[in-house]
C-alpha cells in the first residue's frame, strides 16, 4: 500500500502500473542509490557503469526527484574489483550462475 510511482502524466500514483510509469532516469541499471543532498540542494543517483563489467562508478544529479537528470559523470574512474591488474580483482565478480 505504500508503493507509489511517477506516471506518464507527471503525477504520483498509488500502487504500480508499469505501463503507465514514466522513465525519469534511463541509466538501465538494476541497482543504484538515490539520496537528497541538502548542502547541494540536489538529488544524486550513484550507480556502476553498465559497460566493461561496471569498471567505473557514475553519478547523475537533479533538482527534483522527477528530473530532469544530468548526463552521467564519473565519480570513480577505476573500480579495483573489476580491474584484472588490481590485487582486489576476483574473476568471479559479476559472474552469473544458473
Amino acid at each position: 500500500g505504500a508503493m507509489e510511482y511517477y506516471a506518464k502524466d507527471d503525477t504520483w500514483q498509488k500502487g504500480l502500473d508499469t505501463a503507465n510509469a514514466k522513465i525519469v532516469l534511463d541509466a538501465g541499471v538494476s541497482e543504484l542509490s538515490v539520496r537528497y543532498h541538502e548542502n547541494h540542494k540536489r538529488w544524486i543517483a550513484v550507480y556502476m557503469s553498465v559497460h566493461n563489467k561496471g569498471d567505473r562508478l557514475l553519478y547523475r544529479s537533479a533538482e527534483r526527484l522527477e528530473g530532469p537528470w544530468s548526463n552521467p559523470k564519473v565519480l570513480i574512474s577505476v573500480i579495483p574489483e573489476v580491474n584484472p591488474t588490481d590485487p582486489k580483482y576476483d574473476k568471479n565478480n559479476f559472474r552469473v550462475s544458473i
